[in-house]
C-alpha cells in the first residue's frame, strides 16, 4: 500500500511532522495535529468496540466544528461510510436520509442556532430501529450518549 493511499494517512503524517502545530479551531477550542490524530484514533477504536465494520454507515448531523473531521476520518479509518446531514434538515428530510442510508451510528449536535434538535427534527429518532447508537455533542437526552465520553475525549 502506498504511504498516502488513504485520507487519514495525511493527518498521521502531519501529526508526526508538526505535532504541536495548530490543525483547526472552533470557537475557543483549538486542536493541534497530534491532538487531532489521537482524537481520530480514539474515535475509530470506540467505533470498532461498538462493532462497526467495513461498509457500515456512520451519520453525522453537524455544521463544521472540531468533531466534524474527527468523525469523518474515524469512520474512514474503520472502513465505514460517512453520511453528512445538515442540522437545517426538516424532520421529513432527515427521516428520508436516515431511512435510505440506515446508519448504525448517528453523531449529532444537541442544539443548533439555539434550537433543541431533539425537540425538532430528531424528536422521533428512537423510532429508527437500525440506529444502534446516538451520540450527542452537548447534553445527551435519555436513550443517547455523550459523544466525547463514548470516544474517550474527556
Amino acid at each position: 500500500m502506498a504511504e498516502f493511499e488513504l485520507t487519514f494517512h495525511y493527518a498521521e503524517k502531519w501529526a508526526r511532522l508538526r505535532p504541536k502545530a495548530e490543525m483547526q479551531s472552533f470557537g475557543g477550542e483549538r486542536m493541534t495535529w497530534a491532538e487531532f490524530a489521537r482524537a481520530v484514533d480514539r474515535t475509530a477504536k470506540a467505533f470498532l468496540a461498538l462493532g462497526v465494520r467495513r461498509g457500515d454507515r456512520i451519520a453525522m448531523m453537524s455544521m463544521a466544528r472540531n468533531e466534524f473531521p474527527v468523525v469523518f476520518l474515524a469512520a474512514h479509518k474503520v472502513g465505514a461510510m460517512w453520511l453528512g446531514l445538515s442540522p437545517k434538515y426538516s424532520e421529513a428530510e432527515l427521516r428520508y436520509m436516515l431511512d435510505d442510508a440506515r446508519p448504525r451510528v448517528l453523531v449529532t449536535l444537541r442544539e443548533y442556532l439555539g434550537a433543541d434538535l431533539f425537540a425538532g427534527p430528531l424528536a422521533r429518532i428512537g423510532q429508527c430501529a437500525y440506529l444502534e447508537k446516538v451520540l450527542v455533542i452537548g447534553d445527551a437526552p435519555a436513550g443517547t450518549e455523550r459523544f466525547h465520553e463514548f470516544a474517550g475525549h474527556e
